[in-house]
């Protein structure tokens, strides 16, 4: 029996990887090179998950699962000549799904901070930290 988190994870590091390595390849000849990594969508491929997707993407900022024309929009800004700047980048389109898991948090724990580091807002008994990045107008903080 395989290990679908580790074969999922494998093929994600995969994508960033070859996004970026592309990126620089082609580059230089005037090839733009990009990815968009899609959360939970509902698609016809996904309407068999029923109710587990809503519970997947519940667990996200957004709250819900993405829709196709979302992720089409993303996918269209990044081939027009409004990112003709954007290079090798890999664009979460997932309700900010990537945001929480990066930081261990689940919805229900995001924390706000002003670059000063005064809370903006919380969510449950939680205490401030200061923020390691200082250079935004908000960030997320870490609780505990």
């Amino acid at each position: 029996m395989t290990n679908r988190g580790f074969s999922n994870g494998s093929s994600k590091a995969a994508l960033v990887l070859l996004t970026k390595s592309w990126a620089a390849e082609y580059g230089p000849a005037g090839v733009r090179v990009n990815a968009v990594t899609p959360g939970p969508t509902r698609t016809e491929g996904t309407a068999g998950m029923g109710e587990a997707l809503d519970q997947l993407a519940s667990a996200a900022p957004s709250g819900r699962p993405g829709l196709p024309e979302e992720i089409a929009a993303a996918i269209t800004y990044l081939a027009s000549d409004a990112a003709s700047f954007v290079q090798g980048a890999v664009l979460p389109v997932d309700g900010g799904r990537i945001a929480v898991r990066a930081a261990g948090k689940t919805r229900g724990q995001m924390h706000l901070h002003r670059a000063d580091n005064h809370s903006v807002g919380q969510a449950g008994p939680m205490r401030a930290r200061p923020t390691r990045r200082k250079d935004d107008n908000l960030a997320v903080g870490q609780c505990c």
